[in-house]
């Protein structure tokens, strides 16, 4: 099964909950989808988006640290946050607090991440 046919609907869940921030990435960072209000929020259109990395968006010392985390994510508990610093299309960088959720395949393989975030 595909990373995205994994999380269909994530972004669609988190547009009408109270986390109106959501990332769905793969295990190696490029960026699959993300919610409309993320769109407008980073200031970037859904085509511009969906050929970016995770690390495209991060400041540089996160996008390192956050290379070295990912593969820890896995046996994350569902809840931990992580602090984290990213940069907006215009250049405004902004603290966030980001809580991933390992999405796994049928042989327990990592497959990729489905993310909410708030500011900080």
């Amino acid at each position: 099964m595909r990373f995205s046919a994994k999380c269909k609907g994530f972004a669609q869940m988190c547009d009408a909950m109270f986390f109106p921030y959501s990332i769905e990435i793969d295990h190696l960072g490029k960026i699959v989808s993300v919610n409309r209000v993320t769109l407008a929020y980073l200031g970037y259109s859904e085509e511009d988006i969906r050929s970016m990395t995770i690390f495209d968006i991060l400041v540089e010392e996160d996008a390192k640290r956050i290379l070295a985390a990912m593969a820890k994510w896995k046996e994350s508990p569902k809840g931990a946050t992580y602090d984290l610093t990213i940069r907006k299309r215009t250049g405004l960088l902004v603290g966030i607090l980001v809580a991933p959720e390992a999405v796994l395949d049928e042989d327990l393989g990592l497959m990729g991440f489905k993310c909410v975030f708030r500011e900080k």
